[in-house]
């Protein structure tokens, strides 16, 4: 197999910064060197500020007491047996965990059903039972 022109032209290249590179590696070291630290340096700047971020957060969380700090989620779809309770309340599991999973000590869910009138069988049929206070809803 025959190489290309735009082989030997990459091979003469590589060779020349190589012959460069072991030149001057007196040069070359503290230019090396400094750019790992700066990456280093950059680097570790970002994951110390995110740390001291976190920290002051959860100081803040830990000075307020418990009722202040609870987190209320509610969605608007009505689960109509366990699967569907089941499938709302997976997806919001999957978005509540990455972003407040770790402050959470405990998750509580609950549920409420929609409003319905609350009437003896005998008035179901006449006059709406919604007039007074005989509103109910179950809760869970």
């Amino acid at each position: 197999m025959k190489a290309g022109p735009w082989l030997n032209w990459f091979l003469s290249t590589w060779q020349l910064v190589g012959r460069r590179l072991v030149a001057h590696w007196r040069l070359l070291s503290p230019v090396v060197v400094g750019v790992l630290l700066a990456s280093a340096m950059m680097a570790g700047t970002v994951l110390y500020f995110d740390s001291l971020r976190d920290l002051a957060l959860q100081f803040t969380l830990d000075k307020l007491p418990e009722t202040d700090v609870n987190v209320i989620l509610i969605t608007e779809k009505g689960p109509t047996n366990s699967s569907e309770y089941d499938a709302v309340s997976g997806i919001l599991t999957r978005w509540m965990d990455p972003l407040i999973g770790w402050t959470a000590r405990s998750i509580e869910r609950t549920g409420k059903s929609a409003v319905f009138a609350v009437a003896p069988p005998d008035q179901l049929d006449g006059p709406s039972p919604w007039d007074g206070d005989e509103r109910a809803n179950f809760i869970f």
